[in-house]
């Protein structure tokens, strides 16, 4: 009983205090995008072409694409190719003195929002 007594006393504190109100949960729906293809030729250069398929509710800073010889799409192997060309939700860009003929690239869509770069599958070509 002595015990029981003890576990009462020790436990209306936290009865009575509680927890803290949940704080909401924040959903962010990133942008989608997709990367098209690649036309052009080795004469005139090459135009990237991509699509946002889906804004998110974030605000999207910058887009373009990744270009690199590296399957991995890693950041410090590869170079980003900015575009400001948007219209209905399509970009593009164009790399005349990037590439070297005969060398397998992979490239994928990209877009900056707020403190993320979001990206799209990777598409291959060959120079």
């Amino acid at each position: 009983m002595k015990k029981l007594l003890i576990f009462l006393i020790l436990s209306l504190p936290v009865i009575f205090v509680g927890c803290d109100d949940p704080k909401p949960i924040l959903v962010r729906e990133w942008p989608h995008l997709e990367t098209i293809e690649v036309t052009g030729n080795s004469t005139s250069g090459f135009t990237l072409h991509a699509a946002i398929t889906s804004e998110g509710n974030s605000e999207i800073i910058r887009y373009g694409f990744f270009i690199s010889r590296s399957r991995t799409l890693t950041i410090g192997n590869g170079d980003f190719v900015f575009s400001d060309n948007r219209a209905n939700n399509e970009f593009s860009a164009q790399i005349t003195d990037y590439l070297v003929s005969g060398e397998k690239y992979y490239l994928r869509a990209y877009a900056e929002i707020q403190d993320h770069n979001v990206y799209a599958e990777a598409l291959e070509f060959e120079y």
